[in-house]
């Protein structure tokens, strides 16, 4: 099936290549693979799959009909029930107040654009638009106010592009529907009521493309994926959402890449129990509290990202693969099985992670989330560093030690605005002394930690000196 103006992926060729790269392992992790390790055909197979799609060749395969709405039928729905596969529907400019159920392959769009022709649901507790176990196109519509904007359900093979879609509590929602393109939608607005700009589940081998994904509600999603695999998130602008990009529960084989999240509150991109993952090339900006967040995810590869007032956090997290990222302009240094390394040089954030005997000094971190991460490390040095934070950097932790012993931290300067100078988690038998607290919320915050000696500590303008929890 062909459809006016926009050039659709063969997402015949996508399933089958997507299969023989699934029995090549080309995404498959093993021990010290790098970004530049993947195989360079599945890369270019993405580009060129993903690239900017903007036919204008108007092609109509042979046998098709041209449905016009209002003209030869009085609604969008009529029109549809009335249509066989591979047939057209232009809506004209107006406004359609319908909830649509479409079950054909069939394209439709608007005749002007999404400004002109707006869709809003007869009944608002159900989606919009519902596609069920077909093969559709939608393009350039507005669509407003239903319990999901657009609902894919078994979808398969889908084009839905160039809409603008908000004020709905799921703006694009997939369900067990694969080798989707969603592309170059608007999504969410200022002070939007949206919760979720897209979500998948159970769907896999879709193309989620220059989406722009903004101001969704106090605790709305960017992007969600659930259990959902070897989907492409590419160049999306998301921006002023609760959480930008979040994968979870198996979401594995996924690639986020060439990504902008500007301002998103609680987060950017977080990945829980879903490792295997390739995130490259993301620039990632003033996250107001969590940064980018790492949890049970092992085989991660992390690979030139740009981070910005920003941080990455790790937890229960190993073998990951990191090259090339910065932080505020410096770089990000990811150390894993280490021992015996001196690290003088100038970062924007250094993680260790089962490491032992690692001496780190003469840092000097300003304006990220997160400085000198320790996990699973012990015998180690943090020393003669400075750590400072401004009024954006809402939930920052300078120093944070999670099940390491027997490390020293001192003759640091932490100052900062609602920051926690030094975080002591499930660690024991660590020294912190001589050290300077300038105008932080917490200077040390101990949680299940058990002989930890803190001494000769300098606190000016703080709130809380030592905050324990059993």
């Amino acid at each position: 099936m062909k459809e006016i103006g926009v050039d659709v992926l063969n997402h015949t060729d996508d399933f089958n290549l997507m299969m023989n790269i699934k029995r090549k392992s080309y995404l498959t992790y093993h021990p010290g693979m790098t970004y530049n390790d993947i195989d360079k055909s599945f890369l270019s197979y993405w580009d060129i799959k993903s690239k900017d799609r903007k036919g204008t060749n108007e092609k109509i395969d042979q046998g098709s009909r041209v449905i016009y709405v209002p003209d030869d039928y009085p609604s969008i729905q009529s029109a549809i029930d009335n249509a066989t596969d591979g047939d057209i529907i232009i809506v004209r400019d107006g406004i359609y107040k319908e909830n649509l159920f479409i079950d054909k392959s069939i394209t439709i769009r608007s005749e002007n654009g999404n400004k002109n022709c707006t869709i809003r649901p007869q009944d608002s507790d159900t989606p919009t638009i519902t596609v069920y176990n077909v093969s559709c196109n939608i393009v350039g519509f507005k669509i407003r106010y239903g319990e999901a904007g657009i609902l894919m359900k078994k979808a398969f093979g889908c084009n839905i592009s160039d809409n603008i879609i908000r004020d709905n509590i799921y703006d694009i929602r997939l369900f067990s529907s694969f080798n989707n393109t969603i592309y170059n939608n608007t999504l969410g607005h200022f002070w939007s009521c949206d919760y979720f700009g897209i979500q998948m589940k159970n769907s896999h081998h879709n193309i989620i493309k220059k989406n722009t994904i903004k101001s969704l509600a106090v605790y709305g999603f960017g992007i969600h994926l659930i259990n959902s695999t070897e989907n492409l998130i590419d160049s999306n602008y998301i921006y002023d959402c609760n959480y930008g990009i979040i994968l979870e529960k198996l979401s594995i084989q996924n690639i986020v890449t060439n990504n902008t999240l500007l301002a998103n509150f609680h987060g950017s991109i977080h990945l829980y129990d879903s490792g295997h993952n390739f995130i490259i090339r993301n620039n990632i900006t003033k996250t107001e509290w969590g940064g980018t967040y790492f949890y049970q995810s092992n085989h991660t590869v992390f690979t030139d990202n740009a981070l910005t007032q920003d941080g990455l956090k790790v937890h229960h997290s190993y073998q990951l693969t990191m090259e090339n990222n910065t932080v505020n302009g410096e770089p990000l240094i990811y150390l894993e099985n280490k021992e015996g390394k001196i690290i003088a040089e100038r970062c924007g954030e250094i993680i260790l992670v089962n490491c032992r005997n690692i001496t780190i000094l003469n840092q000097n971190m300003t304006g990220s989330i997160y400085g000198i991460e320790l996990w699973n490390t012990s015998n180690s040095t943090v020393s003669d560093s400075s750590f400072s934070s401004t009024l954006h950097s809402r939930m920052g932790i300078d120093i944070c030690l999670a099940y390491s012993n027997d490390n020293i931290i001192c003759r640091n300067t932490f100052e900062g605005y609602l920051d926690t100078g030094v975080k002591v988690t499930h660690s024991y038998r660590n020294k912190i002394f001589s050290n300077t607290f300038i105008k932080n919320e917490k200077c040390i915050h101990l949680v299940h930690s058990n002989s930890v000696s803190y001494t000769h500590l300098r606190a000016h303008e703080t709130s809380l000196h030592i905050v324990c929890r059993l």
